[in-house]
């Protein structure tokens, strides 16, 4: 798929909505002007490993994308406008990718909720039940999703979040909830610092870029420049 370049002299966004034919998964790409861009949901997920890789239709044409985002593409019903980085960015201008990350605070701002896509092994029946087994819990805050950088911001910035795990749906309140019940009952959690901090700090502001640079030292990210753009919008 050949891009349409984003007007650089205007804040530009583009977003994408799920089609669905005959059983078949394809996407639509729509670019609008941040101001007076419509509501959107933006996804928080890890890209994965860069093998095996899928094509996905658009158009006439095709995006290449990995396989935890194929995962998703496949799965999701929902209807809305979404904005994913891997798609929503040419990944091939760097002047584009720069420009977008410097938006990109207020990407996760102003999305309607930023949701968080876990391909975990975690099966129940209802959140409910997930989140009262410790087991389960600590399973999911064992991802390597909680081990990336950029998630921090992502976390920290949006409105709302909500965790998409394959078709279950777990609201962020609710996770932070039933982990501090879990501590309170005297339930050993074998839990990184770190993913607590994440945890927490949602209810905790104003937090200091210092305090997530300190807190946050030991995330992962794939280039070393991300250890200050993955936190710069905070």
């Amino acid at each position: 798929y050949k891009y349409h370049p984003l007007d650089p002299n205007i804040p530009q966004i583009r977003l994408l909505k799920i089609l669905r034919r005959d059983g078949n998964v394809a996407i639509e790409l729509c670019t609008f002007d941040f101001a007076t861009a419509p509501k959107y949901v933006a996804l928080s997920y890890i890209w994965g490993e860069p093998h095996p890789i899928y094509h996905i239709p658009l158009g006439k044409a095709y995006v290449v994308v990995r396989d935890n985002l194929n995962r998703f593409l496949r799965g999701y019903s929902g209807e809305e406008f979404l904005w994913i980085d891997q798609i929503c960015i040419d990944q091939s201008q760097t002047l584009e990718r720069n420009s977008q990350v410097r938006l990109m605070s207020e990407i996760y701002r102003r999305c309607t909720f930023v949701l968080v896509w876990l391909d975990s092994n975690v099966h129940s029946t209802t959140a409910k039940e997930m989140l009262r087994n410790k087991f389960y819990v600590i399973e999911l805050l064992e991802s390597r999703y909680f081990t990336r950088l950029w998630i921090v911001q992502e976390l920290l910035l949006a409105p709302k979040v909500r965790v998409l795990l394959r078709d279950l749906w777990i609201e962020w309140d609710d996770l932070r909830e039933a982990v501090q019940q879990l501590q309170d009952d005297g339930h050993g959690l074998t839990i990184a610092p770190s993913t607590l901090a994440l945890l927490k700090l949602r209810n905790i502001k104003p937090y200091t870029l210092e305090d997530c640079i300190e807190t946050f030292s030991g995330q992962n990210c794939e280039d070393a420049r991300d250890r200050v753009y993955g936190l710069m919008g905070l």
